[in-house]
């Protein structure tokens, strides 16, 4: 209890301790090999959800001092890819379909046309996040081939070489959204296809291996967070990585 005329400190939100997310890969928290190249993005969540790269010729590199002080994860146009090892998908997605993910990263080239972030057992059952180089962000979840497992957003290009934070959402009534440092750009209310959390399949970062991008956090949670946590979340990576937001 306080002493009387004293005020307690307010605890900072921290979306690690007070959201319990299923996956958390940060620039800070890696194992390097010769020459910076990164071998480990360690999940910080502590759920064990990895991703690695043990041959050296396709390792990022770990490069410091990107944003506010921060290293960052540069991975390398037709070289750099991770992977989570064995199937991981029902420790990152609900049983009933919700999840939110939010990505820290510095696209450094207008002809980007890559898989950041990608689950993919089945062409009717993935979960890809796309920067393209149409300055399309697109968000693929389920079967690939119906409209309405898909949003998109055009306007990619005005962050090209700014580091941005996007987040996508999907929540139990198949309505999702994109944001791009919490302006919303797009939106979809029938992401009907429903995904198999069961399916052994690993999660990629850089799967088609033609990006040059700055990666500094990936934060995935098992469900669609509340506005409040959500804006909240948003606010922290604005204040870590000097970002400005809607």
């Amino acid at each position: 209890m306080s002493s009387p005329g004293i005020i307690s400190a307010q605890r900072v939100f921290d979306y690690e301790v007070d959201l319990n997310p299923a996956q958390v890969l940060k620039s800070t928290n890696v194992v390097t090999a010769i020459g910076n190249a990164v071998s480990q993005m360690t999940d910080s969540a502590g759920n064990n959800l990895h991703v690695l790269q043990n041959t050296a010729s396709l390792q990022p590199l770990l490069v410091l001092d990107q944003q506010n002080g921060l290293p960052a994860i540069r991975f390398i146009p037709n070289f750099s890819i991770m992977r989570t090892v064995g199937p991981v998908l029902g420790a990152l997605i609900s049983g009933n379909n919700e999840m939110t993910v939010f990505i820290v990263f510095k696209n450094n080239d207008t002809g980007i046309s890559t898989q950041l972030y990608h689950w993919l057992p089945g062409n009717n059952n993935r979960i890809q996040i796309l920067p393209q180089n149409t300055g399309q962000l697109i968000w693929w979840h389920g079967a690939t081939t119906s409209g309405e497992s898909r949003i998109f957003t055009n306007s990619l290009f005005p962050f090209q070489g700014i580091t941005t934070i996007m987040s996508f959402i999907i929540r139990n009534d198949s309505s999702g959204e994109v944001r791009l440092n919490n302006d919303l750009k797009a939106i979809s209310i029938n992401l009907t296809s429903s995904i198999d959390n069961t399916a052994t399949a690993p999660i990629f970062i850089a799967f088609d291996q033609d990006m040059d991008v700055d990666l500094f956090e990936i934060a995935v949670f098992k469900t669609a967070l509340s506005d409040d946590n959500f804006a909240r979340t948003y606010r922290q990576f604005s204040a870590k990585y000097n970002i400005a937001i809607s």
